[in-house]
């Protein structure tokens, strides 16, 4: 648990990211292949949700923070690598039936 400002500059930081992609494609048509990718990554979002704190002490704590990266480039990393590894375990899991309604 993350104590100080931190939690809340990164709260008003992700909302505001997500009210300025919202504002830029509030009019912008996405091509079919853009919207089944999309389509399929929305319904792994909330399991993606519950998954990712594994991952993200893993990475953080064992791998990046034992080398020296440059800070944006050790967040965005983390932050790609561990989406795609929650997408990845949420994904396979939801071929198991009962754990595909948990998940959805």
């Amino acid at each position: 648990s993350q104590s100080g400002p931190l939690p809340l500059v990164t709260n008003l930081m992700s909302l505001t990211f997500f009210y300025l992609v919202r504002f830029l494609l509030e009019n912008f048509k996405f091509n079919s292949k853009l919207e089944r990718i999309i389509s399929v990554i929305s319904t792994s979002t909330f399991g993606i949700y519950l998954i990712h704190p594994l991952f993200n002490w893993e990475l953080g704590e064992k791998l990046f923070y034992r080398f020296q990266f440059n800070n944006i480039i050790e967040i965005i990393l983390i932050d790609i690598i561990i989406f795609m590894l929650s997408f990845i375990i949420i994904t396979i899991l939801k071929c198991i039936p009962i754990i595909k309604k948990l998940i959805q």
